[in-house]
């Protein structure tokens, strides 16, 4: 989407996880001064979920490996100041989809942490599709959550 491009043309921004895509396929493009790296539902399916990872060119030199597990998970390696960091691009089922399409995404997460080497970092990152409720006294939400908890 151009839109989201020219965010983060204008952002400070080195690394986005993108969520919900809706792309087809998977494959890497560059765009401008980015790399954009995409994960989604085979060409024949109907466009639906989708992750992807855009970055700005001039971090190319940093990329070891990328991955496209599927249309929920892409995983890319970077090695960063001589350490591995594993990123991983996510877009979890919500909580109103069914309990075996929630439990997959969660297997295949574990799955592919463990399949991290121990001197590799992890960051995940993406939409969990977390409900976490409001308090007004709570610093890391507070009054921006949602209401409930289903």
């Amino acid at each position: 989407d151009i839109e989201v491009l020219q965010e983060f043309q204008k952002s400070n921004i080195d690394i986005l996880a993108l969520s919900e895509t809706k792309k087809k396929g998977n494959g890497s493009e560059r765009i401008q001064n980015t790399i954009h790296f995409w994960s989604g539902v085979k060409k024949e399916d109907r466009a639906k979920a989708g992750v992807g990872i855009l970055m700005k060119k001039k971090f190319e030199r940093l990329i070891i490996d990328w991955e496209p597990i599927n249309e929920r998970l892409l995983k890319l390696i970077l090695k960063v100041f001589g350490r591995e960091i594993a990123i991983f691009a996510v877009y979890a089922p919500t909580d109103d989809s069914k309990v075996n399409e929630k439990e997959e995404f969660m297997e295949m997460l574990k799955e592919q942490i463990g399949k991290v080497r121990a001197n590799q970092e992890i960051i995940i990152a993406g939409d969990l599709n977390g409900r976490v409720g409001t308090r007004i006294d709570d610093n890391t939400v507070g009054r921006f959550g949602e209401d409930v908890n289903n």
